[in-house]
């Protein structure tokens, strides 16, 4: 991993105590990208549980303050592993709550991987990810997404692995209504490849589903660098790849 993985890649900002905190986070997992490689199956895993960690020590799972977090996984539906709700009570409102579920919650999703179903639609799957946000215009939302974007129905079933345009349109239009355009404060979402893309070999691509991810995940979070893959092969000189 890159040496910024060592912690998680946005800071973590000292709460000020006379202020309330109102912040949802969904942390989101494609399972479509998950197989036997103990690489793919790890680094998630590891990369979630330091989030946690830091956001344990920052102090925010606690009764003065209302973050709550969501853990999910996604192949052809959408699991919930922990969710948003667990967070709305009081009681639940503590690190080790919070840790515990989490760690649950990772259990939970690894062993449904091999449930993966190569029809997974992505674009539905974000919608579906999206609404389990709270609307109300106070809140800071936050979506942390590990995913490949592939469009699994243009693969499988006949296509060549890339978005088509009419794709394209259909998750432009959730990111609108459901992330960004349409509302007052839009999601703050950071998006985190499983691995680099495509490569061309002649007038072929290996890989084909994984060329066009990094045209997707900068619909999604137009921040996104190449820094932001958890399994890399980093150029000698350390430049951007992608």
């Amino acid at each position: 991993l890159p040496s910024s993985y060592s912690a998680p890649a946005f800071p973590i900002v000292p709460i000020d105590p006379t202020k309330t905190c109102y912040v949802d986070m969904i942390i989101a997992i494609d399972l479509s990208c998950m197989n036997s490689d103990e690489l793919a199956m790890q680094l998630p895993q590891t990369f979630i549980n330091g989030i946690v960690d830091r956001l344990v020590r920052s102090g925010v799972f606690s009764r003065d303050y209302h973050f709550r977090l969501e853990l999910v996984g996604f192949h052809e539906q959408v699991i919930r592993a922990v969710s948003l709700s667990e967070f709305s009570f009081i009681q639940n409102r503590n690190s080790q709550f919070a840790v515990e579920r989490v760690k649950a919650g990772l259990h939970k999703l690894y062993q449904n991987f091999e449930a993966q179903n190569y029809e997974t639609d992505f674009v539905k799957a974000i919608h579906d990810i999206a609404i389990d946000f709270d609307s109300r215009s106070f809140k800071h939302r936050e979506l942390l997404l590990f995913t490949n974007a592939q469009h699994s129905k243009n693969l499988w079933a006949g296509g060549n692995g890339f978005w088509a345009e009419s794709q394209k349109a259909d998750l432009r239009q959730v990111i609108n209504q459901e992330l960004a355009g349409d509302l007052d404060r839009p999601v703050k979402v950071t998006v985190f490849a499983m691995n680099d893309p495509c490569i061309q070999s002649g007038n072929r691509w290996d890989y084909p589903e994984d060329c066009s991810f990094p045209e997707i995940l900068r619909m999604l979070d137009p921040t996104f660098t190449s820094e932001q893959t958890l399994i890399s092969y980093k150029t000698a000189d350390n430049t951007e790849r992608y």
